[in-house]
């Protein structure tokens, strides 16, 4: 079983699945995207001490939330 998460915006939810994953023994993806590692190194270093993997999400890419059907085709 694989467990991947994109993390593009924000950072609330992350320390806390961070914590729950580690006191699990459980490792994960983080697709992270390089406008959001520029933004929250520490939150990457975090990642890595605790042994996740860490893949490429892109640069940034707007929330499809905030986006015109136009903008998100």
């Amino acid at each position: 079983m694989a467990l991947t998460i994109n993390v593009v915006w924000g950072t609330p939810y992350v320390p806390k699945m961070l914590a729950i994953l580690h006191h699990a023994h459980v490792k994960a993806t983080f697709m992270v995207g390089g406008v959001w590692v520029r933004n929250h190194p520490e939150i990457v270093r975090q990642m890595v001490s605790d042994g996740m993997e860490i893949g490429n999400h892109g640069w940034n890419h707007g929330h499809p939330a905030s986006m015109s059907v136009a903008e998100n085709v």
